[in-house]
């Protein structure tokens, strides 16, 4: 592949000064282009997302692997979670204000 890049006479006196010295341009180039993230496969629909939207999808891909499954665990993260709620609500009321959470 032939890749065409404009570059001003600046950037132009700079290569030549350096290949003069004797640095190997397009080894430079070729280097950097290897040191660049290789791009996702092209039928993955996460492809198209911005890096932002990634990071999402890494996370929540990540909680759902660590979501509980087992029906028993499950109940039980529930009646904790019911506890909690009680607690925080009695607190309150306990405090004169109204609970925040349904019972």
């Amino acid at each position: 592949m032939t890749l065409t890049l404009e570059l001003t006479p600046e950037e132009m006196r700079r290569i030549e000064a350096a290949r003069d010295k004797g640095f190997d341009i397009r080894g430079l180039i070729r280097g950097l282009i290897a040191g660049l993230p290789e791009p996702p496969a092209a039928s993955s629909p996460v492809a198209s997302l911005n890096e932002k939207d990634q990071s999402a999808l890494a996370w929540l891909e990540t909680r759902l692997s660590q979501a509980l499954t087992d029906p028993d665990e499950i109940a039980k993260a529930d009646a904790e979670l019911r506890e909690l709620l009680e607690n925080l609500n009695a607190n309150r009321v306990a405090a004169g204000e109204r609970p925040i959470f349904p019972e």
